[in-house]
This record gives C-alpha cells, sequence and structure tokens, in this order.
C-alpha cells in the first residue's frame, strides 16, 4: 500500500486494489477499504504515522475486493460508513455475491472465499447520485453502474475516484475478459467518463491519470473488440452454441485456463454480459434448445 499524492487534499493508496483518501480540516474520508484486513491495516497504519483524520469510508461498490477491510475499520475506529443502494445490501449480507454468481444456488465452499465475500459491514448512510456531505468534505457521487448494479465514482475538486467503471490497460490484458454484469450499462459508464469535466482520474485498478479519457476510450476499444471476437464463434457456428458451449470456446479463443470455481463463475457472468449485449444489438437471438440455454445469430 503506497500512499501517493494527488493534490493536498486528495490521495491514494496504491496496490492491486486502490483505496482512495481525501482529507479536509478535521474530516478524512476512505473510499473503499481494500481486499481484507492485511491490506486496510496498512493503510490506517500510515493514516496513524501522519496523524491525519479517518471520519468517514464509502464504498464505491460491493465486490469483496473493495469493502473486505471495511470490518476491520470499524472495529478500530469510530466511523460512518456510506454505501449506495442495493450495494449496501451486501455489505449487510456478503453471501449474496458468491449466492447470485451461482445462479441462486447455495454457493460451495470454494466460493466462500475473502475473494467473493467479505465480511459483513455495517452501513450507517446510503448515497446516489449527486452531492453528498461528509463533515467538511462535500463530494459529488456519480453513477457508474455496469461492473456491477449501483457503482458510484467520487468527484471531490475535479478529482474523480472512478472505483471500477474503467481499469489500466495491463489489468484489462491481463485478465482478457474483465468483470461486468452488463456491457450496455458499462460501455454508458465508459462514455460518460469521457464528458466528466475533471482534473484526472484514479481508477479502483491502475493508477492516477490526468490524461485519463485515453485510457477510458482504450476501454471502450477493448470491449468492442471483445464482442466482436465473441460474435466470430458464432460465424464459425451458425447453428448456434449453448451458453456452456460459449464459455468453454471464449476462454479456449482467449487462452484463459479456469483453475477454481470462483473464476469460473466470474468469467461465465462476464461472458454473458457479452452475449446479450449481441443479443440487445440484434446480432444474437437467445432461446431453449435442447433443454439448454442456447444462442444463435440472428433476431430473437
Amino acid at each position: 500500500m503506497e500512499l501517493r499524492r494527488i493534490t493536498d487534499d486528495c490521495w491514494y493508496f496504491h496496490s492491486p486494489v486502490n483505496v482512495g483518501y481525501i482529507k479536509n480540516e478535521d474530516t478524512g474520508v476512505l473510499i473503499d477499504a481494500g481486499l481484507d484486513a492485511s491490506a486496510i491495516k496498512k493503510v490506517l497504519r500510515q493514516l496513524d504515522e501522519k496523524d491525519w483524520p479517518l471520519t468517514h469510508l464509502l464504498i464505491t461498490h460491493a465486490h469483496a475486493d473493495h469493502f473486505g477491510g471495511a470490518h476491520t475499520v470499524q472495529k478500530k475506529r469510530d466511523i460512518r460508513t456510506i454505501a449506495p443502494s442495493i450495494e449496501a445490501d451486501i455489505l449487510a449480507y456478503p453471501k449474496w455475491e458468491p449466492l447470485y454468481l451461482y445462479q441462486g444456488n447455495e454457493p460451495p465452499a470454494a466460493m466462500r472465499t475473502k475473494f467473493l465475500e467479505g465480511k459483513a459491514a455495517r452501513v450507517d448512510e446510503l448515497c446516489d447520485e449527486g452531492m453528498l456531505q461528509l463533515g467538511d468534505v462535500t463530494v459529488e457521487c456519480i453513477k457508474l453502474d455496469g461492473h456491477s448494479e449501483n457503482q458510484m465514482g467520487i468527484i471531490y475538486k475535479d478529482i474523480l475516484y472512478a472505483a471500477d467503471s474503467y481499469m489500466s490497460l495491463d489489468y484489462l490484458e491481463k485478465h482478457g475478459i474483465p468483470f461486468l454484469i452488463d456491457l450496455d450499462r458499462t460501455l454508458a459508464s465508459l462514455k460518460r467518463l469521457l464528458d466528466l469535466p475533471v482534473s484526472g482520474a484514479v481508477p479502483g485498478h491502475g493508477v492516477y491519470e490526468e490524461n485519463f479519457k485515453e485510457t477510458v476510450q482504450n476501454n471502450i476499444d477493448f470491449h468492442q473488440r471483445n464482442a466482436e471476437q465473441l460474435y466470430g464463434l458464432f460465424e464459425k457456428h451458425p447453428e448456434g452454441l449453448s451458453q456452456e458451449g460459449c464459455i468453454q470456446l471464449a476462454l479456449s479463443e482467449w487462452r484463459i485456463e479456469l483453475k477454481n470455481i470462483g473464476s469460473w463463475a466470474l468469467y461465465r457472468t462476464a461472458i454473458t454480459g457479452y452475449l446479450h449485449y449481441l443479443c440487445r444489438e440484434g446480432r444474437l437471438a437467445v432461446g431453449i434448445s435442447q433443454n439448454v440455454l442456447w444462442f444463435k445469430r440472428g433476431h430473437q
């Protein structure tokens, strides 16, 4: 967790999952809480060393790598926690994440790890789009959904904490098919970022950039290439593919080898997000064939 300065008021702790920090007078706001107790303790130690305030915790979205340390912060600090509606429900009952990723079935033990199920955390206040007063700090929350149901980005004094609305190119290339639940909304959020009048941005995975809109455009291009590559599988299989068959072929096409059930659930969700994007474009149709979910070229 390397503390990096953006401005005198805006900072972030750089790591595989970034944690933001805003300070003004007696108010200190953490933006997200990292994966687990170990990660957030490094943040707390550095704040203590600088004698900087910590009064609020603002969670951008309820994926375990962003809220897993919240429980520890609440144990160690008298802190007010804020999260978007819907996302807050998962903080209160973290089992929802492996549950929905496993199609609503009781998730196996292999999915009930800290990577998919963070510790439950209290939420004191819900946030939605608009201005939010946090002690001496006034931030603007903007909805940047698609990666999760109600993800929020946070703007303070022209600096955007972008959550997982976009990611570094290194991160995209490493994972091949980044997690999302809805590609249409992911692309809409990315295009919204292009129009934001801010001085710079830091994503949940990556580094702060003043020229972040180039990275955002690269994210858009990356997703659109992925969608075209996925559609190409159906040109090779005009009879169509089952959902599982398409997932298997896509993972092979992207040279991704799964090691565990959790990874399968994440990629399955993301690939299905691309498939339904192609359906809404009218390029694929989805239905039932031979008692399985079936996708094929053409209108529904």
